[in-house]
């Protein structure tokens, strides 16, 4: 009998004062979930904290990085390039990373515990979790990007007040006890769940704007438009696990005073300008937004070359601006013939883009007119040989357009004409010939009178130029000439050249 009570003592003894290991309150209290340079890959990383009295044994604990089925061991250090230990003690923290290996180095001011686990976290929304070793929840978070941390180097940091984004703070944070219970979270925001010993209970409220935990609203990246191009806007709407919502109801409003119902829009802009975008996605119950930045700026594109040869028939663009532009759905001219651009056709910028016949199957010829459109049809610019025009009173212009040309060649034609007959018929009239008006271009020049021998009509043309202006001079210092000699010379200048 006397044994037996020496062995309860003895057993109550060590049980007093052996080490105590419990639950704790271990809390998620800092989530890496997209950085900003490179891949994610083995580079993200949740932080936990025991913010209890007791020292916790994370032995056959597990992590959930958001698929809710697989749960993934935490390696014991230094096993995969950990660091520290299991126990975690009061008041300490502790690093799950997806690569012990790669952490460290990258992050070489935190010198605490490091411990080695499977981790693959969504950038869109995600759920992450810890189990302890009878698989019992002992904390959840619930994030999204509109919390902040997507991928501009911030993370998202559990403090007294809420969830907050900002710039990495391992090893410390504003959580130093865990509240024993807080009213139940309202709709439209996330909850925070402690378990401790299977005992369950609200620990801290945050809020998100425009944040339901059981949908989420894409309106996509920010991007850049051209004005008067239609660009696509497709919306999406996700579920906690990423898969997509069916029979969501879209509403966009396109921040110029504009707005459409419908998951995938075509939308443009009449201005340049930026443009604040905002996607209201519907499902039940549950309604969110998503908003993008549009920056719209004006088409300042060309087209710079026409290559009209059998051998080298091709369309060049020219991007004249300073930023990439999305030739999506545009479309290219040659007279009756078009030809579409392919989704994500980019053009750099200052930079050209030359599309060949043998993919556009666009045949140019001189007589060709080739333009470019935008995606709803409408003119965007047109490419046209300059035509040099010398007017008769000696300016110089160029115009790409023909029937302006037309009009000027036969104006200084009718002029020619004219002009000789009167000299022809005024015999005491001494003005001299007006100067001649012509037209330079491959397609305007005159034909020969007989076998086209353009150089006969240039040498003549000349003649008559140089003769005049040497009457014209003579005409001055001899104001009054015989009669028969003005005929004379007039006749000779008229069968030198043939007016057309």
């Amino acid at each position: 009998m006397k044994t037996c009570c020496n062995f309860l003592k003895t057993a109550l003894i060590i049980f007093i004062f052996l080490p105590i290991f419990a639950h704790g309150q271990i809390v998620i209290t800092e989530i890496m979930y997209d950085l900003a340079e490179g891949s994610d890959t083995g580079r993200e990383w949740v932080e936990i904290f025991n913010s209890g009295n007791a020292q916790v044994d994370l032995a056959g604990w597990k992590f959930n990085d958001g698929d809710g089925v697989t749960n993934h061991i935490l390696n014991e250090p230094p096993k995969n390039g950990g660091r520290g230990s299991l126990i975690l003690k009061s008041n300490e923290y502790a690093v799950l990373s997806g690569d012990a290996n790669l952490f460290i180095p990258e992050n070489l001011s935190y010198t605490g515990t490091v411990i080695d686990t499977v981790m693959s976290l969504k950038n869109i929304s995600g759920e992450i979790l810890i189990l302890d070793k009878e698989n019992n929840q002992i904390d959840k978070v619930l994030y999204n990007k509109e919390m902040g941390g997507a991928g501009d180097g911030n993370t998202l940091q559990k403090t007294n007040s809420g969830w907050k984004a900002g710039n990495p703070t391992l090893g410390s944070s504003e959580i130093t006890s865990v509240p024993s219970s807080t009213p139940p979270s309202p709709s439209g925001q996330a909850t925070t769940t402690v378990t401790n010993n299977s005992q369950t209970t609200q620990q801290q409220n945050f809020t998100s704007p425009a944040f339901d935990p059981q949908i989420f609203a894409y309106a996509g990246e920010d991007r850049t438009v051209i004005v008067g191009a239609d660009t696509i806007f497709d919306a999406k709407a996700i579920g906690l696990n990423d898969e997509p919502i069916e029979n969501a109801l879209f509403t966009w409003n396109f921040g110029d005073g504009s707005f459409q119902k419908g998951k995938k829009i075509m939308h443009s802009y009449n201005y340049p300008g930026k443009y604040v975008v905002f996607l209201e996605a519907s499902s039940g119950e549950y309604s969110v937004t998503d908003r993008i930045n549009v920056t719209a700026l004006p088409a300042d594109i060309v087209i710079s070359n026409v290559g009209r040869d059998a051998d080298k028939n091709f369309i060049e663009l020219y991007n004249r601006t300073n930023r990439e532009l999305n030739l999506s759905w545009w479309r290219l001219q040659a007279d009756n013939n078009f030809f579409t651009l392919q989704k994500n056709t980019v053009i750099l910028p200052n930079e050209k883009i030359i599309f060949p016949k043998s993919v556009t199957n666009l045949n140019i010829t001189n007589q060709s007119k080739i333009s470019l459109l935008y995606p709803n049809g409408s003119l965007a610019t047109s490419f046209g040989e300059s035509v040099t025009k010398v007017f008769l009173n000696g300016t110089v212009a160029k115009s790409n357009d023909l029937t302006e040309v037309l009009k000027a060649s036969n104006y200084a034609i009718n002029k020619e004409i004219s002009d000789t007959q009167e000299a022809q018929n005024e015999v005491k009239n001494t003005e001299s010939m007006d100067s001649l008006a012509t037209v330079v271009n491959s397609d305007l020049a005159p034909k020969t009178a007989q076998n086209g021998d353009v150089f006969k009509w240039l040498v003549g043309l000349s003649s008559m130029v140089l003769l005049s202006i040497i009457g014209f001079i003579f005409v001055k210092k001899e104001p009054i000439l015989p009669y028969d000699k003005e005929k004379d010379e007039i006749q000779k200048i008229s069968n030198e050249i043939e007016i057309f």
